[in-house]
């Protein structure tokens, strides 16, 4: 059983695109749980009543990003090895060859064990279509031509649509951390999946809405800019710049030379910590399994 956890915020038509999907392409053993990042009371009605009897949902009452994620994984009653953990805003589909898309990502861990986190490569033809979107595709582009794994593609991936290791982290515990990738054991690699699996971001269609009608989506714009400033990270460059000159350079600003360090600070807590503990021959578990 692979527990699939979607966090949701204010999207209930995406949510329930999202759920479709892997219930058509998935045939391997899931279980969906829902973690509700403080949508507004009419949202919460709706996904309730819609979802609530079928899937397990989280109310958080707190709109803290990735960290809604460790509601649900506190919830998970059953010993689990691996974990799925995606935005709401994705479809899942199966392989180019019809295998179903957890199965595929099960078994390539399972054939690539340095590989520890493998997220599902994005398709990228709504942004190839639209100039406003070019900076994101050329982002994207650069993560599919990388150093190769089998078929995976060593690159950064956020919490879009991936597969965890349980024991991935440094860290005791599996949780969900701002700048996680920064606490991936040494012997790890966060991959993408390579052209035999993609899925499809539905954000993207959400910000080409958002900068056709700046007018009227500027205050959603800047609410967005600026929550995301609080977790060290920016918004999409084509929605950044419809801000003023001086807005969004100090959000950028702020990201990099306030919260940025704030988090540093606790990573490097956490990596003293580990590199005591292990040094100097316990640095490699799959060595040290292997007898390497």
């Amino acid at each position: 059983m692979t527990p699939i956890i979607l966090l949701h915020h204010n999207e209930i038509d995406f949510l329930e695109r999202s759920i479709n999907s892997i219930k058509k392409n998935t045939k391997s053993k899931y279980e969906i749980i829902i973690v509700d990042n403080k949508s507004t009371k009419k949202n919460i009605q709706i996904l309730e009543k819609k979802f609530g009897k079928k899937y397990k949902v989280i109310l958080n009452k707190k709109d803290n990003w990735v960290f809604g994620f460790n509601l649900g994984i506190n919830s998970i009653k059953y010993n689990w090895k691996r974990i799925v953990l995606s935005d709401s805003d994705i479809i899942f589909q199966k392989t180019k060859k019809g295998m179903c898309w957890l199965k595929y990502l099960n078994e390539e861990l399972n054939k690539y064990p340095v590989i520890g986190k493998l997220g599902i490569s994005l398709n990228t033809k709504i942004l190839e279509k639209n100039k406003s979107l070019k900076k994101i595709l050329n982002r994207e582009l650069r993560y599919k031509y990388s150093y190769n794994i089998g078929d995976n593609v060593v690159a950064p991936t956020d919490t879009t649509a991936a597969i965890y290791r349980r024991n991935l982290f440094i860290t005791n515990d599996f949780k969900m951390q701002l700048g996680h990738t920064s606490l991936i054991k040494p012997y790890y690699y966060s991959c993408r999946t390579g052209v035999k699996l993609e899925c499809i971001h539905l954000g993207w269609e959400k910000y080409l809405k958002i900068i056709k009608n700046v007018k009227k989506t500027k205050e959603i714009i800047r609410d967005k800019a600026w929550f995301f400033c609080k977790f060290n990270r920016t918004i999409e460059e084509p929605l950044l710049k419809k801000l003023n000159f001086f807005e969004r350079n100090l959000i950028r600003l702020l990201a990099k030379f306030y919260y940025r360090p704030k988090i540093a600070v606790k990573f490097i807590f956490y990596w003293t910590i580990y590199v005591i503990k292990n040094f100097p021959l316990n640095y490699n578990e799959i060595q040290r399994k292997n007898n390497f």
